[in-house]
């Protein structure tokens, strides 16, 4: 029979080429959508599932922005090394093929950047195209509506449900986080984002704070609230 024409995905007709932020914003939405990632949720393996969706990437994210950022592996035989020694099933990587496209969207959808010739996570990018949404006008938020807000947005990250899956998978993690602790993945972003004045990270006197974890887990610094320059109270 006729094959089906090629189409944009819903949500993706019409963007300008040209708009890259734009089309970055649009993609992520799409990964991120519930009903493209409801393999990954469910019992039923890849292999045998007739609509994976995004899950295939959107297990591979989460799982690259659980690891270690400053020390994050280069190459495929260093993706299956660490695979292997954390015991994570099913496995993100599985082939070069995989592992190469997954370099080049990663860095293109803001979830990582390319630092001294190394991908690096650090959600940064991904995270400035949704801030707007998160923030709603607001000049702060207490760190817990703001994380709350990002787990929503972005589920591969902190306390994010394709983030706890993903974690549950995962025998041997590379660090034992406490429940104040930030990744060091998304602490290197929130930093990188204060960095370049999109957002400002306060202390304030007893307020309930999260830690930003550095480098080897480290604790860095604490924040319990998040501004904005130009927002409402």
């Amino acid at each position: 029979g006729k094959s089906e024409p090629i189409r944009p995905a819903d949500g993706l007709e019409g963007l300008n080429p040209s708009d890259p932020q734009g089309v970055r914003t649009a993609i992520l939405r799409l990964v991120f959508s519930r009903k493209n990632n409801l393999t990954l949720l469910s019992a039923q393996s890849e292999d045998e599932a007739e609509f994976s969706g995004a899950s295939d990437l959107t297990r591979a994210l989460a799982w690259m922005l659980i690891q270690d950022p400053f020390n994050f592996p280069n190459t495929l035989e260093e993706v299956e090394s660490l695979q292997s020694k954390q015991g994570i099933e099913p496995k993100p990587f599985v082939n070069n093929t995989r592992w190469n496209g997954f370099e080049e969207w990663s860095v293109f959808l803001g979830m990582a950047i390319v630092a001294g010739g190394r991908l690096t996570p650090n959600p940064a990018l991904a995270l400035s195209c949704f801030l707007d949404e998160i923030v709603n006008g607001r000049s702060e938020l207490s760190q817990a509506e703001f994380l709350e807000g990002v787990a929503a947005t972005f589920p591969v990250l902190d306390g994010g449900y394709l983030r706890r899956k993903v974690e549950e998978e995962i025998k041997n993690p590379w660090s034992i986080m406490a429940p104040t602790d930030l990744s060091p993945s998304l602490s290197m972003a929130l930093l990188t984002l204060e960095a370049q004045q999109v957002l400002r990270l306060e202390m304030r006197s007893d307020a309930p704070s999260r830690t930003l974890l550095g480098v080897q887990s480290r604790a860095f610094r604490s924040f319990s609230h998040v501004s904005f320059a130009g927002g409402q109270k």
